[in-house]
């Protein structure tokens, strides 16, 4: 996580946000459950701004204390919905960071990630439609490292992104495109023959389909993506082609 220089506070004094949570973080401190509702607490009443940034260094730096998240399961719930909310801020530096910092949680911990993936998914396909490259790029490598996790179905990841494709708006269709060959090819799948049917029966169909999509922009990367596949894997390729029903079939 990228440090922050800040003004000193008037009188001297600490951040007020994390004497608040008692010390959580920056200020140093014992990292309690205690430290970590409180914190927690807070961030949720924000609705924006910088304190939601010191909030983020203040529950990171608790997890990192701690050697992991929460183990009581209403906490360990309580944080990733707040960070959910966080990543939605409209700005975009406040979305981007806390979208960095649940991909560092899903990288290291992701099985206790997964169980929140019915709240993440739908804040990562909003944040493809973001005006930032950095947001986008964030909510794509979140789902990459979601679809890594050992002993999880990455299909549940693709179907959430394929969500995306139905967006009226037309950034969110493009970019679900690109995501969805991004996130097939990093994957971890129980084995070969589990990938060939993520292949056949939903990446291929789902994005030929947007090759009649109304919108330049979405036929254009949705051409680049199956591109993509057909280079990683190109016979496979040509015979799910070969079976697509007519109105499947790529021009």
């Amino acid at each position: 996580m990228e440090g922050r220089t800040r003004a000193p506070y008037a009188g001297g004094g600490g951040d007020p946000f994390l004497q608040g949570v008692n010390g959580v973080g920056l200020n140093g401190g014992t990292p309690t459950k205690s430290c970590l509702e409180d914190a927690l607490a807070l961030l949720d009443g924000e609705s924006s701004g910088s304190s939601r940034l010191d909030g983020l260094e203040a529950v990171r730096e608790f997890v990192i204390n701690s050697n992991g998240l929460p183990t009581d399961d209403r906490l360990k719930k309580r944080l990733f919905a707040v960070a959910c909310k966080c990543a939605s801020d409209p700005n975009s530096r406040i979305g981007h960071k806390w979208l960095q910092f649940i991909h560092e949680l899903a990288s290291q911990y992701g099985e206790d990630v997964v169980p929140s993936l019915p709240e993440l998914i739908p804040v990562c396909i909003k944040s493809l439609g973001s005006t930032s490259s950095s947001v986008r790029k964030a909510s794509v490598q979140v789902l990459c490292a979601c679809a890594k996790v050992r002993d999880h179905n990455p299909e549940v990841i693709l179907r959430g992104i394929s969500h995306g494709l139905e967006s009226p708006d037309e950034r969110v269709r493009s970019e679900a495109c690109a995501a969805m060959v991004t996130v097939y090819s990093s994957a971890r799948y129980k084995n070969a023959v589990a990938e060939a049917v993520v292949l056949q029966e939903l990446v291929v169909p789902i994005i030929v389909d947007r090759l009649t999509d109304p919108s330049k922009l979405v036929v254009g990367t949705a051409a680049q993506a199956l591109g993509a596949v057909r280079q990683r894997a190109p016979d496979a390729f040509q015979v799910i082609l070969m079976q697509l029903p007519p109105r499947h079939a790529a021009p």
